[in-house]
């Protein structure tokens, strides 16, 4: 626990989260139902020790600058820890355009027809997955341990949004997690994001249509590749969120509790199932020695906010940056 206490001794503007324990859950005052059965576990400990990467081994990120605010250093510095031997590659609006120029003039129009900041940034990463391979992640994410072993399994990975988040959020269930993505490059789940984008427009309504079209996208590719084994390079391995989301938003902690513990009759059995999941779910400790990462509780923060931020060159947080990567040719991935 130490390690992990130490991740929240940032303090900034608001962003004084704690790691706490939510071990209070097992104690909801709300029937047991054995006919809600336990989501299903992603067993970390069965992956391969060792082995190929079947993926690119970059980690990728995006900012508005190269100068980046420091409550996201000890994030950064996490992965830098665990992958010494991986690239990081930083994408600011820059590099992003030379990408859509270069590589896909075709796609401009299309980026541009999304109205929100947040749509057009997934698809932008989309895109640059798709190009050269890798892990994206949001600033916020911290690493605990190596991703090697889900390299050595599969080319392509995606985790679940913790089930709880569709009970404090209202919404409907099983969202994706754009904050946490890794494919080798070319895949083609990746292209059928890109391709199917007439689709999104269905959920557009809902609090986060990207997480619930990567959803669908993915129910779509599955379904029409059940015969991929996990070891196919074109399989795309999900994960339940405990290896990535160990933990619920602490902010949301007595939220959740009371949603669950004064309105269970009158919640879809899908939310009642994740009442149930909160109450059966194990130790935070144990949760953590499982966890590949977890999402930082400090939220992002917004661009307007970014000129009263204390930053720092991303060179002074990652050294070895590859900053000077090229952008060259045309493709007809898509």
């Amino acid at each position: 626990m130490k390690l992990v206490s130490a991740l929240f001794s940032v303090r900034y503007q608001g962003c004084r989260y704690q790691l706490v324990q939510d071990d209070f859950f097992n104690n909801m005052p709300i029937p047991e139902d054995p006919l809600l059965l336990p989501f299903p576990e992603f067993n970390t400990s069965s992956l391969p020790k060792e082995g190929d990467a079947m993926m690119q081994k970059r980690i990728h990120q995006i900012f508005m600058s190269e100068q980046i605010p420091i409550v996201y250093e000890s994030t950064i510095k996490s992965w830098m820890v665990h992958h010494p031997d991986w690239e990081y590659r930083l994408w600011t609006p820059q590099r992003l355009e030379e990408l859509l120029q270069v590589k896909y003039p075709h796609f401009v129009d299309t980026i541009n027809l999304y109205v929100l900041d947040s749509q057009r940034a997934s698809l932008l990463r989309f895109l640059v997955l798709l190009e050269f391979g890798g892990l994206f992640l949001e600033l916020n994410m911290h690493s605990l341990r190596s991703l090697n072993p889900l390299t050595y399994q599969s080319s392509c990975f995606l985790v679940m949004e913790p089930y709880e988040t569709s009970v404090s959020d209202a919404t409907f269930f099983g969202m994706f997690s754009d904050h946490f993505i890794g494919c080798r490059a070319h895949h083609p789940y990746l292209k059928a994001l890109l391709v199917k984008l007439q689709y999104l427009r269905y959920f557009e309504s809902f609090d986060r249509p990207i997480a619930y079209y990567m959803h669908f996208v993915y129910t779509m590719y599955a379904g029409a590749h059940v015969t991929f084994s996990p070891t196919h390079p074109n399989y795309v391995l999900l994960m339940t969120p405990y290896p990535v989301f160990p933990f619920s938003d602490p902010t949301r902690h007595e939220a959740l509790y009371r949603t669950c513990a004064d309105n269970y009759v009158y919640l879809s059995p899908s939310h009642k199932r994740v009442c149930q999941h909160l109450k059966r779910q194990k130790p935070l400790q144990q949760r953590l020695a499982s966890a590949f990462a977890l999402r930082q509780p400090c939220p992002l923060l917004s661009v307007n906010r970014l000129w009263a931020v204390p930053s720092m060159h991303i060179r002074a947080i990652v050294p070895k940056i590859n900053m000077t990567f090229r952008i060259r040719g045309s493709n007809d991935y898509i």
